[in-house]
């Protein structure tokens, strides 16, 4: 009998040993947890201010981000495409589509950096696609809802 208490004894220590792991590891698990949350609030915030800046720099007329640059502007710093700028002075209408205003020559350079840092939308019907603007244009040459 003496020869079997050493083993009980050493399975006891072996067992506390196992729920000591764990605890370790639950805990841990638990850390992990709590970093991934945190991880998603960020990860919310931050897509949170890039649509606030994409809406920012929206083209009052097509509703899209501009995609070259410089943007034109009116003296008031109200936004419009090039190609919807374009298309406005076709059909001779030379104001501004937000103020009614004159447009003037004005161009905003900060305009098209913070489009340049955004993510542009696919321009095919059905496509919820968001990517950088160095890559959008190769995604809508290959869309699958072109």
């Amino acid at each position: 009998m003496e020869s079997g208490r050493p083993n009980k004894k050493l399975r006891l220590e072996e067992e506390n040993e196992k729920d000591e792991e764990n605890l370790r590891l639950k805990s841990r698990v638990k850390e992990l947890e709590n970093s991934l949350e945190e991880a998603k609030g960020e990860a919310s915030k931050a897509e949170g201010k890039m649509a606030e800046l994409r809406r920012l720099v929206e083209c009052p007329v097509c509703l899209s981000t501009p995609r070259e640059g410089p943007v034109p502007c009116c003296p008031k710093g109200h936004l419009v495409c090039v190609p919807c700028l374009d298309k406005l002075k076709d059909a001779g209408r030379v104001d501004c589509p937000t103020c009614r205003g004159a447009m003037g020559q004005g161009k905003s350079l900060l305009a098209f950096s913070v489009a340049e840092q955004v993510q542009h939308e696919c321009r095919h019907q059905g496509c919820t696609k968001l990517l950088p603007l160095d890559q959008i244009e190769e995604h809508e040459k290959g869309c699958d809802q072109r």
